[in-house]
């Protein structure tokens, strides 16, 4: 879905195109976000192809198990803070250097929203 989707914004670009590279898409293998050994391959990737990055898409998320939040401990909404709040600050981090490279480098959040319906 997201390589369909950076396929989709890569055709809008015209003659830019060559120079989209969806990072954690089917074609080029995952992408952890809670994991900095992940993150710095898909900079190693990135550094394959370019020297700079202008735009940075955060866009991984997770809604969690689904745990009411009445009964929900810290060992339940680790894995979603660790994708959904320190994720995007962990991959950022990790482009730094090639967002500095960029002459107008762009971070974008992508975010979303969950819904917990409760028991009827």
């Amino acid at each position: 879905m997201v390589a369909e989707r950076a396929h989709r914004y890569a055709q809008q670009l015209g003659d830019r195109a060559d120079r989209v590279l969806a990072v954690g898409s089917r074609s080029r293998g995952p992408l952890d976000v809670a994991s900095e050994e992940s993150a710095a391959g898909a900079v190693r990737l990135v550094r394959e192809h370019t020297d700079r990055m202008d735009v940075l898409i955060n866009n991984a998320g997770t809604p969690g198990g689904g745990v009411n939040p009445a009964d929900a401990t810290a060992k339940d909404i680790h894995a979603v803070y660790d994708t959904n709040v320190y994720g995007p600050v962990r991959v950022t981090h990790a482009f730094l250097p090639l967002l500095q490279a960029a002459d107008n480098p762009r971070v974008v959040m992508v975010t979303g929203a969950g819904v917990y319906r409760g028991r009827d």
